[in-house]
């Protein structure tokens, strides 16, 4: 069974307790019967000297590696992944554009019917390749985001709030259920849904 024991840590803000996994411990009790010698004045043993001081060594490390996780600092908006936009997705309509955008009106309207294939190690909509895409999701007030993120308003994106943005490197796409994208490519906005459509025989 794990056994765990409470280090406190000085830092400049107080004392800190915190679980330490059981090895500092276990080892500190393997060594005890040493160091209980060695505080009775006869440590002669060689051995048991050697001992005692790799033990010593080895809680030392211990305790220094539990001090480091603590200190660290911990990301204010850590993000986790979200792959679940994995799949073919074909752009239905231009819904809007940022402020600056790389597309003009003709060029945006081009890009209806085209397939963006999300794959996990790279990202298609084209000819345009983006290879290592991050999957980094990040769940936002939906207004706040957009002005601030894609420098656009929500009214014509007809998204939920709070909103889903996964971000892929070279694009970002919001999450529109059910099975739907806002890809927002190259300062435009496009409807997507999922899958290709078929061919009329």
């Amino acid at each position: 069974m794990q056994q765990f024991v409470r280090v406190r840590i000085k830092t400049k803000t107080g004392v800190k307790k915190v679980v330490a996994a059981g090895l500092v411990k276990r080892r500190a009790e393997e060594a005890a019967p040493f160091l209980e010698t060695k505080n009775r004045g006869t440590m002669s043993s060689p051995f048991a000297r050697m001992l005692t001081q790799r033990w010593k060594i080895h809680d030392h490390i211990g305790i220094a590696a539990v001090a480091l996780a603590v200190c660290l600092p911990t990301p204010a908006n850590a993000q986790s992944q979200d792959k679940s936009v994995i799949g073919q997705w074909r752009l239905t309509t231009v819904l809007d554009s940022s402020e600056i955008s790389a597309l003009d009106d003709a060029q945006a309207n081009k890009m209806i019917g085209q397939v963006l294939r999300i794959g996990a190690d790279r990202v298609q909509l084209g000819n345009h390749i983006c290879d290592a895409p991050g999957f980094e999701v990040t769940r936002a007030e939906t207004d706040d985001y957009l002005y601030q993120h894609a420098h656009s308003l929500a009214e014509n994106l007809g998204l939920p709030n709070p909103v889903t943005v996964v971000a892929l490197g070279c694009m970002d796409v919001y999450k529109k259920p059910p099975g739907k994208l806002v890809v927002h490519w190259k300062g435009v906005f496009f409807d997507a849904v999922r899958g290709i459509a078929q061919r009329k025989k």
